[in-house]
């Protein structure tokens, strides 16, 4: 949980000019054109302790320190009620009531640990995301 102000507003309490790079770098990325990709921020040497620990928390370490590989994830609908886009990417359910499944297509390597991310772009009433393995 996050500390808050007695106003109830979030306190991030982060040194000011390490927070200034995640800041300055999250914009570059953002106005970034396509196949443009911004250099990474210079960290003095004895603040990338504090750096890496405030990424980290921030969750945005894969921005900074590279991202943890991963398979390629794609997934094929289970039911009617979800449309999956051209690429195998995009999920998106049809109905607004009742639940909606999907597989990945591809198998996950044999490994210790696999990292995958998902992102919902809007939330009508709430989400549940699930992973089952064998």
């Amino acid at each position: 949980s996050l500390a808050r102000d007695p106003q109830g507003r979030i306190f991030l309490d982060f040194t000011p000019r390490l927070f200034e790079k995640v800041l300055s770098h999250l914009r570059a990325l953002r106005l970034a054109g396509p196949g443009e990709v911004p250099k990474l921020p210079c960290v003095e040497k004895e603040l990338e302790g504090e750096f890496r620990k405030m990424v980290e928390f921030l969750g945005v370490n894969g921005i900074f320190f590279g991202a943890v590989a991963g398979p390629n994830l794609s997934m094929r609908p289970c039911d009617a009620n979800i449309t999956v886009s051209s690429d195998l990417k995009v999920l998106t359910k049809v109905s607004t009531v009742g639940h909606a499944a999907a597989v990945s297509v591809t198998q996950f390597p044999e490994q210790d640990e696999v990292m995958w991310k998902a992102s919902v772009h809007r939330l009508v009433s709430w989400v549940g995301i699930g992973v089952i393995s064998n």
